[in-house]
């Protein structure tokens, strides 16, 4: 469409669910589209590199940390309970790595808080290049300033931490608790494959949280986020699950590369999974260019004063001169917005 008197009731959509069938191929087709173009593959390149630098500080942060309420040698055990959603590899190298780092002294006191201060603070780098991956996804050109972006990082960081902490230990522990409760055989097989859809039900917590708050723009509406949330949840989760079978089963990569098998494994795992990461925040991002709607959170503000590229623009018209219709978003109270 070229002019915006051409725009019609369906560019006018306030959910994502209440779009047509021609306006979702649109979408999808635009998605893999942005997906594949050369940038996208190099950021999510530089976000896997940028990851697998970050990761072993952020290992011996972890085991720092570990190790204030527990053994750290056992930290092996739970990081092994997530073999589920790694290369068994790439678990492998995590195994030997926190071995090794287990192994050191540690002492309370400054020295180790400035030592965890500094292993997240580096650890933050592959976080802030997926948030910079996320924000050129909304078709962004502009990042935050070089403090606040990296107070976002460091708390994006901290955040995962705390994540992998939950989820290595609701993993852990259910199988603890069911072994020691006198439950029947029935209840306790239950109980343990419930601890995989509250993996699930977290991890999609913080794709979406993700989502909704690192792109620098202004935050999208709750009902904007989701569909790529879980676009990036399944994907994940099935894309990991498919992954370490095809490592297991089909590739040989210690025959190509050796003793520095289990890197490069671990690269390309990090590498698919920006992937998905992105391709959820493109989804959302090619969800809101399609609707001259307000997506933003907030009162309802007209195009052009929304603070978001996607929901200042529509794609393939002239969003300058675009006057909302009578009735239409403008007029909807904020508060029953989500």
């Amino acid at each position: 469409m070229e002019k915006t008197d051409t725009l019609t009731p369906a560019h006018h959509v306030r959910s994502p669910a209440r779009f047509s069938q021609r306006a979702l191929f649109d979408v999808t087709k635009r998605t893999l589209a942005e997906t594949a173009e050369l940038d996208t593959s190099l950021r999510c390149a530089g976000v896997a590199f940028f990851s697998f630098l970050s990761l072993f500080p952020a290992l011996a942060a972890a085991v720092a940390i570990y190790a204030l309420f527990a053994d750290p040698l056992s930290i092996n055990e739970q990081v092994a309970m997530m073999s589920a959603l790694m290369p068994e590899t790439v678990v492998k190298l995590f195994e030997t790595q926190m071995k090794a780092l287990a192994g050191r002294e540690q002492s309370l006191g400054i020295g180790l808080a400035i030592s965890l201060v500094l292993a997240l603070w580096s650890g933050s780098r592959g976080v802030n290049a997926l948030v910079h991956a996320i924000t050129r996804a909304h078709l962004e050109t502009r990042d935050r300033n070089f403090v606040r972006a990296a107070l976002m990082s460091f708390a994006f960081t901290i955040a995962g931490f705390a994540l992998m902490a939950f989820l290595i230990g609701a993993i852990a522990i259910i199988p603890i608790a069911t072994s020691l409760l006198p439950l029947p055989q029935g209840q306790e097989t239950l109980a343990l494959w419930l601890r995989w859809p509250v993996a699930a039900i977290t991890i999609f917590a913080a794709i979406f949280i993700l989502f909704a708050k690192a792109p620098h723009r202004t935050e999208p509406r709750k009902r904007w986020v989701m569909p790529g949330a879980i676009l990036s949840t399944i994907l994940w989760i099935g894309g990991s699950i498919a992954f370490s079978f095809y490592i297991e089963n089909f590739a040989n990569y210690n025959a190509t590369f050796g003793s520095i098998a289990a890197a490069a494994v671990l690269m390309l795992w990090l590498y698919v999974s920006a992937l998905v990461l992105v391709l959820g925040a493109i989804l959302n991002a090619q969800l809101e260019y399609q609707t001259a709607a307000d997506t933003t959170v907030g009162p309802p503000k007209p195009m052009g004063s929304r603070g978001a590229f996607v929901a200042d623009n529509i794609v393939g018209a002239d969003a300058d001169h675009y006057e909302p219709q009578s009735g239409g978003e403008t007029n909807e109270p904020a508060s029953t917005e989500t």
